[in-house]
Protein backbone atom coordinates (compact mmCIF):
# COMPACT_ATOMS: atom_id res chain seq x y z
CA UNK A 1 0.00 0.00 0.00
CA UNK A 2 1.54 3.63 -0.52
CA UNK A 3 1.80 5.86 2.28
CA UNK A 4 1.81 9.58 2.47
CA UNK A 5 5.04 11.50 3.68
CA UNK A 6 3.76 11.61 7.30
CA UNK A 7 3.74 7.74 7.08
CA UNK A 8 0.09 6.93 6.81
CA UNK A 9 -0.82 4.32 4.42
CA UNK A 10 -4.02 4.32 2.64
CA UNK A 11 -5.54 2.05 -0.30
CA UNK A 12 -4.34 1.94 -3.77
CA UNK A 13 -6.39 2.58 -6.93
CA UNK A 14 -6.78 -0.92 -7.06
CA UNK A 15 -7.72 -3.84 -4.58
CA UNK A 16 -9.96 -2.19 -2.44
CA UNK A 17 -12.31 -4.54 -2.09
CA UNK A 18 -12.34 -5.10 1.41
CA UNK A 19 -12.20 -1.32 2.12
CA UNK A 20 -12.74 -1.62 5.80
CA UNK A 21 -9.60 -3.28 6.19
CA UNK A 22 -7.70 -0.68 4.87
CA UNK A 23 -9.56 2.20 7.02
CA UNK A 24 -8.79 0.17 10.47
CA UNK A 25 -4.96 0.41 9.15
CA UNK A 26 -5.28 3.49 8.94
CA UNK A 27 -6.52 4.47 11.97
CA UNK A 28 -4.23 2.35 13.73
CA UNK A 29 -1.76 4.22 12.04
CA UNK A 30 -2.69 7.74 12.69
CA UNK A 31 -3.15 6.75 16.75
CA UNK A 32 0.92 5.56 16.36
CA UNK A 33 1.99 8.71 14.94
CA UNK A 34 -0.20 11.03 17.17
CA UNK A 35 0.62 8.93 20.21
CA UNK A 36 3.07 11.19 22.33
CA UNK A 37 1.78 14.20 20.63
CA UNK A 38 -0.13 15.59 23.17
CA UNK A 39 0.61 18.99 24.82
CA UNK A 40 3.10 18.78 27.68
CA UNK A 41 2.88 21.24 30.46
CA UNK A 42 4.90 22.32 33.75
CA UNK A 43 4.88 25.28 36.12
CA UNK A 44 7.52 26.01 39.01
CA UNK A 45 8.05 28.68 41.26
CA UNK A 46 10.92 29.98 43.05
CA UNK A 47 10.96 28.25 46.46
CA UNK A 48 11.99 31.33 49.05
CA UNK A 49 12.59 34.98 48.69
CA UNK A 50 15.68 35.23 46.94
CA UNK A 51 18.41 38.41 47.45
CA UNK A 52 19.61 39.16 44.74
CA UNK A 53 23.79 38.99 43.57
CA UNK A 54 26.29 40.08 41.79
CA UNK A 55 26.40 36.72 39.18
CA UNK A 56 23.84 35.04 37.48
CA UNK A 57 22.72 32.24 39.75
CA UNK A 58 19.55 29.71 39.41
CA UNK A 59 16.43 30.23 41.50
CA UNK A 60 15.89 27.43 43.62
CA UNK A 61 12.54 25.73 42.80
CA UNK A 62 12.22 27.44 39.71
CA UNK A 63 12.93 24.69 37.34
CA UNK A 64 10.69 22.90 34.74
CA UNK A 65 11.84 19.45 32.85
CA UNK A 66 9.68 18.00 30.00
CA UNK A 67 9.92 14.84 28.27
CA UNK A 68 9.01 15.02 24.60
CA UNK A 69 9.98 11.36 24.23
CA UNK A 70 11.12 10.13 20.75
CA UNK A 71 9.09 13.18 18.87
CA UNK A 72 13.07 14.64 18.60
CA UNK A 73 11.76 18.49 17.97
CA UNK A 74 8.56 20.37 19.88
CA UNK A 75 8.01 23.92 20.02
CA UNK A 76 7.60 25.52 23.33
CA UNK A 77 5.83 28.40 24.54
CA UNK A 78 7.07 30.04 27.55
CA UNK A 79 6.24 32.76 30.26
CA UNK A 80 8.45 33.75 33.40
CA UNK A 81 7.95 36.20 36.21
CA UNK A 82 9.91 38.30 38.80
CA UNK A 83 8.43 39.64 42.01
CA UNK A 84 11.47 42.29 42.69
CA UNK A 85 11.48 44.44 45.54
CA UNK A 86 13.79 46.68 46.71
CA UNK A 87 15.03 46.00 50.83
CA UNK A 88 16.35 49.67 51.39
CA UNK A 89 16.84 52.65 49.40
CA UNK A 90 18.98 53.36 46.73
CA UNK A 91 19.00 51.80 42.89
CA UNK A 92 19.85 48.20 41.75
CA UNK A 93 19.31 46.48 38.13
CA UNK A 94 17.31 43.13 38.34
CA UNK A 95 17.89 40.66 35.58
CA UNK A 96 15.95 37.62 35.39
CA UNK A 97 16.96 35.05 32.37
CA UNK A 98 14.99 31.80 31.44
CA UNK A 99 17.77 28.85 30.00
CA UNK A 100 16.34 26.37 28.31
CA UNK A 101 19.12 22.99 28.11
CA UNK A 102 21.38 25.29 29.80
CA UNK A 103 21.46 27.60 27.39
CA UNK A 104 19.90 31.48 28.14
CA UNK A 105 16.57 31.69 25.44
CA UNK A 106 15.03 34.59 24.36
CA UNK A 107 14.70 37.88 26.60
CA UNK A 108 15.50 38.70 29.76
CA UNK A 109 13.06 40.56 32.77
CA UNK A 110 14.61 43.78 33.37
CA UNK A 111 13.94 45.74 36.65
CA UNK A 112 15.65 49.24 37.38
CA UNK A 113 14.45 51.65 40.08
CA UNK A 114 16.64 54.03 40.18
CA UNK A 115 17.11 56.06 43.78
CA UNK A 116 13.73 54.96 44.53
CA UNK A 117 12.64 53.91 48.35
CA UNK A 118 12.69 51.29 50.58
CA UNK A 119 10.34 48.67 49.55
CA UNK A 120 9.53 49.98 46.06
CA UNK A 121 7.91 46.45 44.53
CA UNK A 122 7.05 45.71 40.46
CA UNK A 123 6.05 41.79 38.83
CA UNK A 124 7.62 42.23 35.70
CA UNK A 125 7.04 39.37 33.47
CA UNK A 126 8.46 37.83 29.98
CA UNK A 127 7.46 35.59 27.00
CA UNK A 128 8.31 33.75 23.95
CA UNK A 129 8.01 30.98 21.77
CA UNK A 130 10.61 28.42 20.10
CA UNK A 131 11.80 25.19 19.31
CA UNK A 132 13.39 22.22 21.05
CA UNK A 133 15.09 19.55 19.51
CA UNK A 134 16.71 16.30 20.71
CA UNK A 135 14.28 13.47 22.30
CA UNK A 136 13.98 13.30 25.98
CA UNK A 137 14.30 15.51 28.59
CA UNK A 138 14.68 19.24 28.14
CA UNK A 139 14.87 21.48 31.15
CA UNK A 140 13.70 25.37 31.09
CA UNK A 141 14.74 27.12 34.34
CA UNK A 142 15.15 30.74 35.66
CA UNK A 143 18.01 32.64 36.88
CA UNK A 144 18.99 36.27 38.24
CA UNK A 145 21.11 38.14 39.71
CA UNK A 146 21.29 42.08 40.69
CA UNK A 147 23.69 44.97 39.02
CA UNK A 148 24.88 48.05 41.06
CA UNK A 149 24.15 47.12 44.52
CA UNK A 150 22.75 43.19 44.13
CA UNK A 151 21.52 42.82 47.91
CA UNK A 152 19.27 45.75 47.45
CA UNK A 153 17.73 43.63 45.23
CA UNK A 154 15.24 41.10 46.30
CA UNK A 155 12.79 38.34 44.43
CA UNK A 156 9.70 37.04 46.11
CA UNK A 157 8.70 33.70 46.14
CA UNK A 158 5.06 35.05 45.81
CA UNK A 159 5.10 35.75 42.16
CA UNK A 160 8.46 34.51 40.66
CA UNK A 161 7.91 31.61 38.19
CA UNK A 162 7.67 30.04 35.10
CA UNK A 163 5.03 28.31 33.06
CA UNK A 164 5.92 26.15 30.10
CA UNK A 165 3.82 24.40 27.28
CA UNK A 166 5.44 22.03 24.50
CA UNK A 167 3.73 20.23 21.71
CA UNK A 168 6.25 17.52 20.07
CA UNK A 169 6.11 17.16 16.48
Amino acid sequence: MPTTPLGFTYPASTGHGRIWEHLQTMAQNIDGTLQGRTPLQGNASLSSNYTLTASMADLTGASVTINIGAAGLAVYFLEFTGDFTLVTAGSVTGVMSCLIDGVPGGRQVIWNPANAAAGVRATVGNSWAGVVSGSGNHTFKLQAQGLGTPALGRLGATHTGLSVVVLPY
